[in-house]
């Protein structure tokens, strides 16, 4: 009883604290939500309160009587003072080409170095952050939208309005008794706030040093995407929504107080300690009262069952347990019909165990007798098993044989390809040799002639240098002819005195000339000897030449001949290579079938090799069954009688 009331307190304060924790969590989750969907509300809003502005201004711009330059500027900036009034803004200004703003009170100021004239004048509408006006410290925003004229732009309308507008329009939806919003550009700047004191000074909440939370808070913000978290500021928690501003870069934030957030779970924290109190005290008493009525019959059922434990089943089951309805009763019928069929179970055993007995023996004596047979098909299985296991080994022997062989024939296989292939080399170069000596015989015989011819030429030169020889020696003669006819010429001139003097010289020169005659002719004879005498060597050797040549021709034609009985013997040996190497192939493929049957064989050996040493294996494992039956029946035997006497204890 007290484990049950403990567990029912457990049982009713984790409840409580998981009601409690997961209520505090759905609210977090739905406050985010909610935050969420009022910044993005907000957001929109924003941005169709700017587009709206925007768009007025624009409208304006497009008049014809803004447009059109005909019209003055002071004609102009009346229309445009009834249109601030009516629309509510500060003032609509207008800025022609040159940088130059007209206000509505006639003064003018250059602004051509301001972001909304220098984006105007590019054709482009423009909406300022707020402005801290320096005279006063109000805050303004400016928008600005061109003003075209026959696709030219003309100029420029600048609108200025509340910047507080902002901070209004952010602030307008009430959200929660703490709620309030705000507006950051992207530098974290406030530009909008229920706190206009911030918007002024230009707060810059990525800068807030003193609130580190709320400054990443921003950071998130600036990121661009829209969500929902919490923080602390000055010990308080609060819940943040925010959203981006479209086409803009300013972010919206909603925030309110966690602690109003969570006030209603506070209001439910009271009460549900009320109620885990009032039904802590019913649940302690009811389960007191049905532990007291259970404890009484789970008594008189333990001490029946006892004495089942006992082996005592002649006692019934208490009748006043077995009226009941409850899970007690279903427990007691349930435990009668167990206790009969126990006793049936009980006699049934007695009446079986010495039919049991004697059948377990007479299966020990029959396992004995299997387990002999089954040694005596063991062994010979065995020996089956060895005898195909030695043939499987003595095939293998012969498959390695027949692979060295194979091993030997593709050898000796490749030398047949090499000597085919090296017969047939020479075959070619023989050929090949045989035509470069037929030309070299051409050669020589074409030498032979040369030389016949020259050996002709030779002796005909021998024979020019003998009519050579006697036209010198003629030469000769005559030189001496000469030379004594100069000497007879010189006699007569002295003997002729002054009027011979001149044919004296004449004498003496032609006496001259005959002794250079006679030198010159002997020399060409010195010249012309050895000529001859080299004339005759070159003839012997001329000679020797041209037998040489015939033994070289000889031995040419020798070697052609031989030449052409190699090729001849070349021819017949290439088809008795081919014969052999066809024969090699054939021999090849009767090895190969006769290896695929040999590794046939051998399969079916392994195979029946392996099926012998399973059966033997087989017959082991039934005679290791055999023995353990023999042995399991004799243990039968033994548990036969122990439970004989084990169910002799029991009472039926």
């Amino acid at each position: 009883m007290a484990i049950l009331n403990v567990l029912m307190i457990m049982a009713c304060l984790s409840m409580g604290i998981i009601a409690l924790t997961m209520g505090v969590f759905m609210l977090k989750d739905s406050v985010e939500r909610d935050l969420q969907a009022v910044a993005e509300q907000v957001s929109h809003s924003v941005t169709l309160a700017i587009k709206g502005e925007l768009t007025t201004l624009e409208t304006i711009a497009a008049r014809e009587d803004i447009q059109n330059q005909e019209i003055s500027i002071k004609e102009k900036l009346k229309y445009l003072s009834k249109e601030a009034e009516r629309l509510g803004a500060i003032r609509i200004s207008y800025v022609d080409v040159n940088g130059t703003i007209h206000y509505p009170d006639g003064t003018t100021a250059d602004v051509s170095q301001r972001e909304y004239y220098k984006q105007s004048i590019q054709g482009k509408s423009y909406i300022s952050e707020p402005i801290i006006n320096k005279k006063d410290g109000s805050v303004v925003i400016v928008y600005a939208s061109p003003v075209h004229n026959k696709g030219d732009i003309v100029g420029a309308l600048i609108q200025s309005i509340d910047g507080n507008m902002l901070s209004e329009l952010v602030n307008g939806q009430q959200f929660g008794e703490t709620g309030i919003g705000f507006l950051v550009n992207q530098e974290g700047i406030v530009i909008a706030h229920a706190n206009q004191d911030l918007v002024k000074e230009g707060h810059n909440a990525l800068e807030n040093k003193e609130n580190k939370a709320f400054a990443g808070l921003v950071k998130k913000m600036t990121a661009g995407v829209s969500g929902a978290a919490g923080y602390k500021d000055e010990g308080y928690g609060k819940f943040v929504g925010y959203a981006p501003v479209e086409d803009r870069q300013w972010f919206v934030g909603v925030q309110i107080t966690k602690e109003e957030v969570y006030q209603s779970i506070d209001n439910m924290f009271s009460k549900l300690v009320m109620a885990f109190v009032i039904f802590t005290i019913i649940g302690m008493y009811i389960v007191s009262k049905v532990a007291v009525s259970i404890g009484g019959k789970i008594t008189t059922t333990s001490e029946h069952l006892q004495r089942v434990a006992s082996g005592d089943l002649t006692e019934p089951v208490p009748s006043k347990n077995l009226d009941l309805l409850d899970e007690i009763g279903g427990m007691s019928k349930a435990m009668q019909e167990m206790q009969d069929s126990i006793a049936a179970i009980v006699q049934g055993i007695k009446t079986n165990s010495t039919d049991l007995g004697v059948k377990s023996e007479e299966l020990s004596v029959t396992s004995g007798e299997i387990a002999n047979l089954s040694d005596t098909i063991t062994q010979a299985i065995s020996e089956i098993s060895e005898g195909t296991s030695h043939q499987s080994n003595e095939l293998i022997s012969i498959t390695s044989v027949l692979n060295q062989f194979n091993d030997k024939l593709a050898n000796m296989q490749n030398q047949i390809e090499q000597v085919d292939g090296t017969s047939r080399k020479i075959d070619k170069m023989a050929v090949q040799s045989s035509e470069e000596m037929n030309e070299l015989n051409d050669s020589v015989v074409k030498i032979g002639d040369t030389f016949k011819n020259f050996e002709q030429s030779i002796s005909h030169l021998d024979q020019s240098i003998t009519e050579i020889n006697k036209i010198t020696n003629l030469i000769n003669d005559v030189a001496d002819q000469t030379n004594l006819l100069a000497l007879n010429a010189s006699i007569e001139a002295a003997r002729a005195g002054e009027a011979g003097r001149g044919f004296a010289v004449v004498a003496e020169e032609i006496g001259n000339l005959a002794e250079q005659s006679k030198k010159s002719s002997q020399s060409v004879n010195s010249l012309i000897a050895t000529i001859s005498q080299e004339t005759e060597v070159l003839v012997s050797d001329a000679g020797k030449i041209g037998e040489e040549l015939n033994e070289q021709l000889e031995t040419i034609n020798h070697s052609i001949t031989t030449f052409k009985t190699i090729i001849e013997e070349v021819n017949d040996v290439i088809p008795m290579i081919q014969s052999v190497r066809q024969s090699g192939n054939e021999i090849e493929e009767d090895k190969n079938e006769i290896l695929g049957k040999i590794d046939e064989l051998s399969a079916v050996s392994e195979e029946i090799c392996a099926s012998s040493q399973e059966i033997t294996a087989s017959t082991n494992e039934m005679n290791h069954t055999i023995a353990n039956v023999a042995d399991s029946a004799v243990v039968l035997n033994e548990m036969t009688a122990g439970m004989i006497k084990q169910v002799n204890r029991f009472k039926v």
